[in-house]
């Protein structure tokens, strides 16, 4: 079986590196890599191939920086390309990203099964861009498979079939318990404070 993986920024080369390390354990399937380039500076692409990754992907797409709509058309071009040229059987995709969203209309409209990981997730907000490519994608995929109850109860709500989706948790967290022995820090100490005595907050826009 000849499966399609693709990702273009940082979260989905991050995340998708745990599913990635499972598949080639599996002789029955043929992975191919594909990095669209949507992120493809070291800081944001590179390092973390290097780090996560045992070889460079197969493809790398070259999309770049643009509008979103400039950026969608490159992505659905070029990946429809290598589509086009591997004939997949499958073809997987994570999160709600520019690249997800392209990658998946190439796909479906050349018939193509989409599996859609981190499926479900909404923040109810058409203000966002990603709430319009994850709304969009889950029902092009073929399979959906939600990181949690309420993502899963979302993609029904919405209409989507249940045999199309499937409850499966997050695989950021199966990476960090194959890499938590490599994570090593001195913040604590740095910072002059203990377990338990402080709050981490991350802010997206």
């Amino acid at each position: 079986m000849k499966l399609a993986i693709f990702f273009g920024t940082r979260p989905e080369i991050i995340k998708m590196a745990s599913i990635v390390h499972k598949i080639r354990q599996k002789k029955e399937i043929q992975p191919i890599l594909i990095h669209t380039g949507q992120h493809y500076d070291w800081e944001m692409s590179s390092i973390f191939i290097k780090e996560l990754y045992s070889e460079e992907p197969d493809y790398f797409l070259n999309v770049r920086s643009g509008s979103h709509a400039i950026q969608t058309a490159r992505i659905i071009a070029r990946a429809e390309k290598v589509l086009l040229k591997e004939k997949p059987d499958f073809v997987m995709i994570l999160g709600d990203t520019t690249s997800v969203l392209g990658v998946a209309i190439a796909a479906a409209k050349l018939h193509l099964n989409v599996l859609h990981l981190e499926a479900g997730c909404r923040s109810y907000d058409h203000k966002m861009p990603e709430e319009i490519n994850r709304k969009i994608v889950s029902h092009v995929s073929f399979m959906n498979f939600a990181p949690s109850p309420r993502s899963y109860l979302n993609l029904l709500f919405e209409g989507i079939p249940m045999y199309k989706n499937f409850l499966v948790g997050h695989p950021i967290v199966s990476l960090l318990y194959e890499i938590k022995d490599k994570i090593k820090s001195n913040i604590l100490q740095e910072l002059n404070i203990t377990k338990k005595d402080f709050i981490v907050l991350t802010v997206h826009r």
